[in-house]
C-alpha cells in the first residue's frame, strides 16, 4: 500500500519545460547572429566613423544644405564617437544573454535573472548613448 501512495522515488530527473527549450534555442540563434554582427561592426568601425565624420564635415561646410537639418552635423559627429562603444556594448550584451540562456538550459534559476538583465541592458545603454549625443544628463 505504501508503493501506491509514495511514488516520488520513481520520478526521474526534472525535465526541461517546452517554453524554456524554445526560448533557449531562439536565444542561441539570436546570440550567434548578434555576435557576428558585433564582430563585423568592430571590424568596420573605422570606416563607419570616417563616413559619419565626412557627413558631418559636408553638412557644416556646404551652404546649400537646407536649414531643415539644423545642428544635425554635431549629432553625427557625436554618433561617430559612439560607434565603437556601441559595438562593444552589443558584444557584452550577447555574452550576458548567452550565459543566462545556458544556465536556463541547465535548469538553473539564476539563469533567468541573468537573461532578463541581458534583455534590459540594451535599453539602458541606448538611453545612455542618447543622453551623451543630446547632452542630456544621465540619471
Amino acid at each position: 500500500m505504501t508503493d501506491v501512495l509514495d511514488q516520488s522515488y520513481e520520478q526521474g530527473p526534472a525535465k526541461r519545460p517546452v517554453f524554456i527549450t524554445v526560448l533557449c534555442i531562439l536565444t542561441f540563434v539570436s546570440c550567434g547572429l548578434s555576435f557576428m554582427s558585433s564582430v563585423y561592426g568592430l571590424a568596420t568601425a573605422d570606416k563607419s566613423e570616417e563616413a559619419l565624420r565626412a557627413m558631418s564635415r559636408l553638412q557644416q561646410n556646404d551652404d546649400n544644405v537646407p536649414e531643415l537639418f539644423g545642428n544635425m552635423g554635431e549629432g553625427i559627429a557625436k554618433m561617430a564617437e559612439w560607434t565603437t562603444t556601441s559595438q562593444y556594448l552589443s558584444l557584452g550584451n550577447v555574452l550576458i544573454c548567452l550565459a543566462g540562456a545556458l544556465l536556463m538550459w541547465r535548469l538553473r534559476k539564476v539563469g533567468y535573472f541573468i537573461y532578463i538583465f541581458g534583455q534590459i541592458l540594451p535599453f539602458i545603454a541606448l538611453y545612455g548613448m542618447y543622453a551623451a549625443v543630446q547632452n542630456v544628463p544621465f540619471l
